[in-house]
């Protein structure tokens, strides 16, 4: 016998606050339970069903390491609410993961292209999800600590001296991204491409398929007119 389980018996899962934090939202009830076991061990779990409920609860909890959302839902889907947290200075920085049923290349280059960390299909092999969000978790707060460290040391070893290289061509670089609507996802692979990584390297290192790499770069070179990596590098850092 098949026992129905209402969304509304889907609760948070908080155990230690020191834990990272993930926000799952989901309208099927019986995969929102599914995700919000496997990853309570490891995370604070907070869960929704819908996107406008999500931002809802956000006004209220502490802010999430990592988003995973459905795409198909009623009152406000996936996109839409990516779209709402994508301006807010709160959570734009926050990566997400859609988990999703679309399947059509439209809807995945849709998702990316709004800045999404991976676009990731049903049925899923969900060891391999665990271990992609325990990397994008694991890199955000290395990234975290580096920006911590890095103004640290600013701080105790610089005094009123003129801005070098390096932070001007820092200024124009997030000037031009900001001109052209890159997202950071975009930002990640410009910086990683300039660094000379080779593309198999970047999908390494930011944990992301090389057909995402392959799309994230096409959508680089329509949002700048541009066709090469030469050129998209150069247009960005000058």
């Amino acid at each position: 016998m098949k026992i129905n389980i209402n969304v509304n018996k889907v609760e948070d899962a908080i155990g230690n606050e020191g834990k990272p934090s993930v926000f799952i939202i989901e309208d099927n009830p019986d995969m929102l339970l599914y995700l919000r076991n496997k990853l309570k061990t490891q995370y604070n779990v907070f869960v929704a069903e819908n996107g406008i409920k999500a931002l809802e609860k956000l006004k209220n909890i502490q802010r999430p390491d990592l988003f995973i959302s459905d795409v198909m839902m009623d009152e406000m889907n996936g996109f839409d609410f990516f779209k709402s947290i994508s301006v807010n200075t709160d959570y734009k920085h926050i990566p997400l993961i859609f988990l999703t049923a679309k399947t059509t290349t439209f809807d995945k280059f849709h998702g990316l292209t709004l800045g999404a960390i991976d676009y990731i299909h049903k049925p899923f092999s969900i060891s391999e999800l665990l271990i992609k969000v325990e990397s994008i978790i694991g890199n955000v707060r290395k990234q975290k600590e580096a920006i911590l460290n890095s103004a640290l040391h600013y701080l105790n070893n610089q005094k009123e001296v003129p801005r070098n290289e390096a932070e001007i061509r820092k200024t124009i670089f997030d000037n031009n991204c900001e001109t052209y609507n890159i997202t950071e996802r975009e930002k990640e692979i410009v910086i990683l491409t300039a660094e000379g990584l080779t593309y198999k390297k970047i999908s390494q290192e930011l944990n992301i398929s090389i057909n995402t790499l392959i799309t994230h770069r096409g959508n680089l070179f329509k949002k700048l007119k541009v066709k090469s990596k030469v050129a998209l590098i150069k247009k960005l850092y000058e």
